[in-house]
């Protein structure tokens, strides 16, 4: 049927060249008979029917061909005119309700929209309309994952993966999904499978190295990462983690070099204003980190590593009122979540008649810095002062380096307050 259409719509096209319009109009109806949404067809009809002077259904008619035209809508989209795009895919989807490429175009509009739910749905129905369609499985797994659906998600992306082995996109974000879910091992296979069925993709060449580098597999993940900025000099999210993978092998200044070079492209790239911070920082620049902190705050007020960072340098500077202030947002980085006790945090008010838990938070060298202040604490406690069960905690001093009132308090019930060291 489809060679028969192009063979009509060949011949209505002469006719119509030639002048002659109702043979013309005539090929053009047969082809909308078949297929109402035949974009070419509606085109042309609604030329002859405009030359003819019936100009309304001219106009009406054009006006369907541009709407049953995905392109359209992707033009619009494309120029960030998502409101637009959404109808123009709606008013082809009313004419054509099967119409696959325009069902999964308007799932990627409604998601750049934040409508999860009924972008899910639009690729759904398109998957539902052409079953091998995996760009859509693709983009469903996408509003998946962003809705939460995380195993749903990983299922639409192996749908895609049957349909079409080499898909790489697909193996890609199964790769970052299963990353995200903590299975690295499996996230590093999936983006090994994308670079073999396309070597040069660098978003598997950054997926794989992110991946390696949380495996703590860190040379290999270092030459991931500079085989993707052979490919893309200027990519910043490999250039800022392949700087935090040389700070971490105390190589400041190449990691220093590393952030300025995402930075030059991408000023806007809060995470290398953070991090170069930190590798000022290790070479005692603590001025320079102060102001590489105070740039990535300014990007994201609610940065919560770089209000901690910045704590820390201001402590070392001797800025301890914004200093301490500061280093209560590490509590709401990822690395300092807090334990999960009931009792309210101590604000420093009256503590008569109230008890005091003493717990570890960071590394024992925090935890030896700390302890001297336990006697005073305790002091204030009237002796009612009592120590976290973590035998870590206790073991730096051993037994007979605890202050009296803390070596009797192991015995006091837990406390309604709390001191974090």
């Amino acid at each position: 049927m489809p060679n028969e259409i192009e063979q009509i719509l060949k011949v209505a096209v002469e006719h119509h060249q030639a002048g002659q319009l109702d043979a013309a109009a005539q090929g053009y109806e047969q082809i909308l008979a078949a297929d109402p949404t035949h974009g070419d067809a509606l085109h042309l009809a609604g030329c002859v029917r405009y030359q003819k002077h019936d100009r309304d259904i001219g106009i009406a008619l054009v006006r369907q061909a541009i709407a049953v035209n995905p392109g359209l809508g992707v033009a619009l989209f494309r120029q960030q005119r998502v409101a637009e795009a959404i109808e123009c895919y709606r008013r082809a989807i009313a004419l054509k309700p099967d119409h696959a490429e325009a069902l999964n175009n308007l799932g990627s509009a409604l998601q750049a929209q934040g409508s999860l739910d009924e972008a899910a749905e639009s690729h759904r129905r398109a998957v539902a309309a052409k079953p091998d369609y995996v760009e859509a499985y693709n983009n469903l797994a996408l509003a998946q994952n962003k809705l939460g659906r995380g195993p749903e998600a990983a299922e639409s992306l192996r749908r895609a993966i049957a349909v079409r082995p080499s898909y790489a996109a697909a193996h890609v974000n199964l790769g970052s999904l299963l990353r995200e879910q903590g299975d690295l091992d499996a996230a590093i296979a999936s983006y090994r499978k994308a670079i073999e069925v396309e070597p040069g993709l660098v978003d598997a060449l950054t997926g794989l190295a992110f991946a390696l580098q949380q495996r703590g597999r860190l040379a290999e993940a270092a030459e991931s990462y500079r085989r993707a900025l052979e490919l893309q000099p200027d990519h910043a999210d490999a250039l800022c983690n392949l700087g935090a993978l040389l700070n971490g092998f105390d190589r400041h200044e190449d990691a220093a070099e590393s952030f300025r070079r995402a930075l030059a492209d991408h000023p806007g790239h809060v995470a290398a204003h953070c991090n170069l911070g930190v590798a000022l920082m290790a070479r005692n620049d603590v001025g320079g980190a102060v102001e590489c902190y105070r740039r990535a705050i300014a990007l994201k007020p609610d940065f919560a590593d770089a209000h901690w960072n910045l704590s820390l340098a201001q402590l070392v500077e001797g800025d301890f009122a914004n200093g301490w202030r500061g280093y209560e947002w590490r509590l709401q980085t990822m690395r300092h979540a807090p334990r999960g006790f009931e009792q309210p945090v101590w604000d420093g008010g009256p503590l008569a008649g109230k008890t005091i838990l003493l717990h570890r938070e960071q590394g024992l060298g925090d935890t030896i810095q700390f302890m001297r202040y336990a006697p005073l604490v305790a002091g204030l406690a009237g002796g009612s002062f009592s120590k976290s069960s973590r035998r870590s905690l206790a073991s730096p001093l051993g037994r007979r380096g605890w202050p009296k009132s803390l070596r009797q308090a192991r015995r006091c019930r837990p406390s309604t307050c709390i001191v974090r060291c």
